[in-house]
């Protein structure tokens, strides 16, 4: 177990039989062909238990949800490679052939100049030191801030060709989602910045805390404001969007989701052994970000990435105070 505490990435569901859910989540941004999409692998263990691929068009507002037997799940040992089906994920690039009566896909592309959240033994992977508590319902990780991808997508006989793609990846995994959670990211501005942020209500022994992550890379700088590093949060929910301050020793930020209610798809997350529709996620929203040194609040970087990833799910209320 210790592999995989250390390489977060890797599949973390051998041992499990029941109650567990682990999915990978690859998003696709291509501002050449206007073409924004996710592809979401994973495996749900129990009385229904099943493996997927959840896919996801932003601007045709497509959503497919491809059903496969737990039997059809491979995951390796050593890297972060996985399979369902003839279907391939990996760190350096997707493989799929997927069809249903809405949609008929195949992925050829490649990944490269992956960007990856720095870490340490001590604090493995984006959650840091939690990785090492085994009583957490959920766990996340950022796989990859950023990176490019080329090759072909075909949708519904339709291709593809990408040159200057970009790809995020992430995944999550444990019994249960949190009480509920809001996740903006983008890696599509006009100076080359890619940043994630989470925020969520965690359930704890006795009691529950709300835990937030978020971390910017741009000029070969990463900034870290995070649950675990002490940094603090301020959250403001307006009439359809959200506005979040965060700050630590050395930097304030302030992000700001630009939206609008029908770029929304529905997507489904785990509930015990099933997989259900309650997740609301936009992959094609703007996130305006700020960046000012602290204290002095002189203004280091403002940009607005499009092709956001706009997501929230649960009583995700709670989570502004």
């Amino acid at each position: 177990m210790i592999k995989q505490i250390l390489n977060p990435d890797l599949y973390h569901g051998d041992n499990k039989k029941e109650n567990y859910f682990e999915g990978w989540y690859f998003k696709i941004s291509d501002m050449e062909n206007n073409l924004s999409m996710a592809f979401i692998p994973g495996i749900i263990k129990g009385h229904e238990g099943h493996s997927f691929i959840q896919y996801v068009n932003g601007f045709e507002k497509q959503f497919s949800y491809f059903t496969f037997s737990k039997d059809d799940f491979r995951a390796s040992k050593s890297e972060f490679n996985i399979s369902i089906g003839k279907n391939i994920f990996f760190i350096k690039g997707l493989k799929l052939d997927l069809t249903d009566e809405n949609s008929k896909i195949k992925v050829d592309v490649n990944f490269n100049h992956i960007e990856k959240w720095p870490d340490s033994t001590i604090n493995p992977g984006s959650m840091g030191f939690y990785n090492y508590l085994s009583f957490m319902e959920c766990y996340s990780q950022v796989c990859a801030m950023n990176g490019y991808v080329s090759g072909a997508v075909e949708i519904n006989d339709k291709k593809y060709i990408l040159n200057k793609g970009k790809i995020y990846i992430e995944k999550n995994w444990g019994e249960n989602f949190p009480y509920s959670w809001f996740w903006m990211q983008s890696n599509c501005f006009s100076k080359d910045i890619s940043i994630t942020c989470s925020i969520a209500h965690i359930p704890f022994p006795i009691s529950s805390f709300r835990g937030f992550l978020i971390g910017l890379k741009f000029n070969n700088k990463f900034i870290k404001f995070t649950t675990i590093n002490k940094s603090k949060l301020t959250t403001i929910k307006t009439a359809r969007d959200v506005r979040l301050v965060a700050t630590n020793k050395e930097y304030e930020l302030t992000l700001e989701s630009i939206t609008n209610s029908s770029e929304f798809l529905l997507l489904h997350g785990p509930t015990g052994d099933k997989m259900q529709p309650f997740v609301k996620e936009s992959i094609t929203s703007k996130l305006h970000l700020v960046l000012k040194s602290f204290p002095e609040k002189k203004v280091v970087l403002e940009d607005t990435g499009i092709f956001a990833g706009i997501e929230y799910g649960g009583n995700f209320e709670e989570l502004f105070f």
